[in-house]
């Protein structure tokens, strides 16, 4: 399956004019194989292990790029902040309101939607967020409370 995303991945960029160097090549590959939600600086990161000379313009046109192509799904916060949804299934995200970390959570279901109003719309992506506290934010936010009261 990784695999399959991977060449589906190489097969786009490169019928939309992307030349695959070895630095696209291995975005690509971290992007398949990785089971959280990058950064782009994640991606730059870990990339950069390999290529040390690598450009982070790179990865912002290549990520950018698979934006514009439908490959990945941004996922920006409130506060600026952008992460990049590489799982293409059927699952909801859980966004942590504090840390603002992000994990898959599967859908039983597809939300049913009434496009009746939209008859030229297309739908492309279905993208369904939950909104919340992680245990160990809430933690921390409980030991804050604490420490203000007993102030």
């Amino acid at each position: 399956m990784v695999a399959q995303k991977e060449e589906m991945w190489r097969k786009a960029l490169q019928a939309h004019g992307l030349r695959l160097t070895p630095q696209r090549e291995a975005i690509l590959s971290y992007l398949a194989h990785t089971r959280v939600h990058p950064t782009v600086e994640e991606v730059y990161t870990t990339v950069r292990e390999t290529f040390p000379h690598m450009a982070r313009a790179t990865v912002y046109n290549t990520l950018n790029r698979m934006v514009d192509l439908g490959l990945l799904v941004e996922l920006k916060r409130n506060d600026g902040a952008v992460r990049y949804e590489t799982d293409d299934s059927p699952h909801a995200n859980a966004i942590c309101l504090r840390c603002g970390q992000v994990w898959d959570v599967p859908l039983l279901s597809v939300p049913a939607v009434d496009l009746s109003n939209l008859p030229d719309f297309e739908v492309r992506v279905t993208h369904v967020e939950l909104y919340g506290y992680c245990a160990r934010c809430r933690q921390a936010m409980r030991r804050e409370k604490e420490e203000f009261e007993d102030a």
